[in-house]
């Protein structure tokens, strides 16, 4: 950090950082910034991060956000998000696909890595008559565009959005009443 730049100024450029929404070359959807890049941008040392972060916590309290951190793409990101409750956008094919998912995923032994296979979602929401293949494809490219989902070789994983907006008391939930439902 350098002598030129306040305090305030470090923690608005933290905030902006943190704040930010923005799509990859691939088109998937980024929340946040990840550490890495965080680092280089602020020019600190690991060190100092973490009571910057501390600071900013603090000043986003009293306006109702709070400063989260994950682990998304073999990364550590940062990300500021409201602390109350926002009409969700998806629709109910989007939310029970996404649970499904959520399921699979959270079943595996490390989740936040884990990747479920079209295939195997194809097995249970196709042919179990809960929806089309044509509306699986739509559901899935709209949770994928949306943040909720990510596409990899082996299927699908999770999204920074359905890592924000859900909390691992959540998932775990979602795990537990999919096995009631569907499986």
């Amino acid at each position: 950090m350098t002598d030129a730049r306040t305090d305030d100024e470090t923690l608005q450029e933290l905030f902006i950082a943190c704040a930010s929404r923005w799509r990859t070359a691939e088109g998937q959807l980024g929340i946040g910034v990840p550490k890495k890049k965080l680092l280089e941008a602020l020019g600190i040392e690991e060190a100092g991060l973490r009571p910057l972060l501390d600071q900013l916590t603090g000043r986003l309290a009293p306006l109702g956000l709070d400063l989260v951190e994950y682990y998304y793409a073999r990364d550590r990101w940062y990300a500021v998000k409201s602390v109350f409750p926002a009409p969700n956008e998806l629709d109910e094919y989007e939310l029970a696909a996404l649970g499904v998912v959520i399921a699979m995923v959270e079943e595996s032994k490390r989740p936040n890595e884990a990747a479920v296979q079209a295939g195997k979602l194809k097995r249970v929401l196709v042919r179990g008559k809960y929806l089309t293949q044509y509306r699986l494809d739509r559901v899935l490219a709209n949770l994928e565009h949306l943040g909720y989902l990510r596409r990899k070789k082996e299927g699908y994983a999770y999204g920074p959005r359905t890592l924000l907006e859900y909390s691992e008391e959540s998932r775990r939930n979602i795990l537990e009443e999919a096995k009631e439902l569907v499986f």
